[in-house]
């Protein structure tokens, strides 16, 4: 039977992930974090101020890298779960406030008016049913919204 190293703390945390495929991703994201911080950091530091300290400019850094949320939530996933794993409690609701917002990708919109009478124009009378219905529905809908 294969012996852990119970000192280690990269085998705990190898050990404690069951997927391959996000222990791969994991200890990608870790590797850069501990890049990033440099090795004058000592990762058996039991400090965990310090430790939030680093967490937090490693955020603030990818931040000024205009990462998105889901991007800066990746990364910081591993490390949290690296320090959970070697009993090292840091402030995560802390740290989490320094993520930045989710922002929508896409701007979801009423078609203009013009954007309609576009349609209209390229299509048969079949599809300028379906439009114009459609047209309808979202008036209602936003009437709808305005009252309420």
């Amino acid at each position: 039977m294969l012996e852990l190293d119970h000192n280690d703390p990269f085998v705990l945390f190898e050990e404690s992930i069951k997927s391959e495929a996000t222990k791969t991703i994991y200890k990608s994201n870790l590797k850069k974090y501990f890049d990033h911080i440099g090795s004058d950091f000592q990762v058996s530091e039991n400090d965990p101020r310090a430790i939030e300290q680093k967490i937090i400019e490693y955020i603030i850094s990818m931040k000024q890298q205009k990462r998105s949320y889901f991007s800066i939530r990746n990364h910081i996933s591993p490390i949290l779960a690296f320090y959970k794993i070697n009993d090292i409690v840091v402030n995560v609701n802390k740290i989490v406030r320094y993520i930045p917002a989710k922002k929508r990708a896409n701007r979801d919109r009423a078609y203009t008016h013009e954007e309609i009478h576009k349609l209209l124009e390229t299509v048969d009378v079949r599809m300028r049913t379906v439009i114009l219905l459609l047209a309808l529905q979202v008036c209602v809908l936003e009437q709808s919204l305005y009252y309420e």
